[in-house]
């Protein structure tokens, strides 16, 4: 079976982060046969696929870098004091 196009994945997958951020509790998305489903839990690694394919063919398509506008932030530093 072929992949789907790439406007199609990619388009299937700015929906759901965009669901999942204004708060859905989860997003299911079927590429021909096999889906997926994600939750607030995965709402980094939909990003990460999302940015994924944007690069490949996003930007093309007029879709946003999700990325934009800040730097991912880790874990507060921890500072001990002596």
């Amino acid at each position: 079976m072929p992949a789907p196009p790439c406007a199609d994945v990619i388009a299937k997958l700015h929906d759901a982060y965009l669901a999942l951020a204004a708060g859905e509790r989860e997003q299911t998305i079927t590429f021909g046969e096999r889906s997926a489903t994600f939750t607030q839990a995965n709402l980094k690694a939909l990003k990460d696929l999302y940015m994924l394919y944007w690069r490949t063919c996003g930007a093309a398509e007029g879709y946003p870098n999700l990325n934009a506008g800040g730097a991912e932030r880790g874990p507060p530093a921890r500072i001990r004091l002596f």
